[in-house]
């Protein structure tokens, strides 16, 4: 992992002393995701906590037999906390929807420290008992689209269809669009960091990735919210609109 994670980002051990941060960060190792990987299941063990260095992910559960979006999550969160305290397995799946790091703690480990050092378990008791005050328990709710990726097939105007969308995303947001990766996003492994970094200063991320198996065309469709994808033709008899 490139980067150290923003314990001064997070809400659970962010007003921790800077002497505590850094036993956190000692204690754990680094997780990478791809978007779309599921970091845990509903029912998994509670054995350790994460911390989320850069990307997104989703909480999700299964709720009258639908699966529901519970939360997404982003740098600073802390997942899985709650299991260490009470034991109890995982109570809902967590997925990457970005290419996502995340510093992993080892749950006897964190328990260590919290046996040890008394402000560790105060400031979490405080964050916990603000997270309760706040509402601890999640509604349902559903991912905003931040991102969407455009293909197109040949024999479209590619080049006029993506000024087009980026014309229309402005519209509705801060806007900004992408066709390549920019020199200052360093290798292929950085590129969700990036990504990270637009999301939070735009409304919509646009990526255009073509019909190809590129480095940049795979990274650009794992990520997306929505995939608009262009292609030459009438549209099927369903859609069309109806005469007069």
């Amino acid at each position: 992992m490139a980067q150290t994670p923003p314990l001064g980002d997070s809400p659970l051990f962010g007003l921790l002393p800077v002497r505590l941060q850094d036993e956190l960060v000692a204690a754990g190792h680094p997780v990478r995701l791809s978007a779309r990987e599921w970091l845990f299941e509903a029912g998994d063990a509670g054995d350790c906590l994460y911390l989320v260095a850069s990307g997104r992910l989703r909480v999700v559960a299964e709720r009258d037999g639908e699966t529901a979006v519970l939360n997404t999550l982003g740098p600073g969160a802390v997942i899985g906390e709650l299991a260490i305290l009470t034991g109890a397995t995982r109570s809902a799946s967590v997925q990457a929807l970005r290419d996502t790091e995340l510093l992993e703690i080892d749950g006897e480990r964190f328990e260590e420290l919290l046996a040890r050092d008394a402000e560790l378990g105060a400031g979490l008791a405080r964050a916990l008992a603000e997270r309760i005050q706040r509402g601890g328990t999640l509604e349902a709710s559903e991912a905003p689209t931040r991102v969407v990726t455009m293909t197109a097939v040949p024999g479209v105007d590619a080049e006029h269809l993506w000024s087009e969308l980026e014309s229309a995303f402005s519209e509705l947001g801060v806007t900004v669009a992408h066709a390549r990766p920019l020199a200052d996003w360093g290798e292929t492994e950085a590129w969700g960091r990036a990504l990270g970094e637009l999301e939070q200063a735009h409304d919509y991320v646009l990526l255009r990735a073509d019909l190809d198996k590129s480095d940049w065309s795979s990274f650009c469709i794992r990520q997306a919210d929505r995939v608009v994808v262009a292609a030459a033709g009438s549209p099927p008899a369903g859609l069309a609109s109806p005469a007069g």
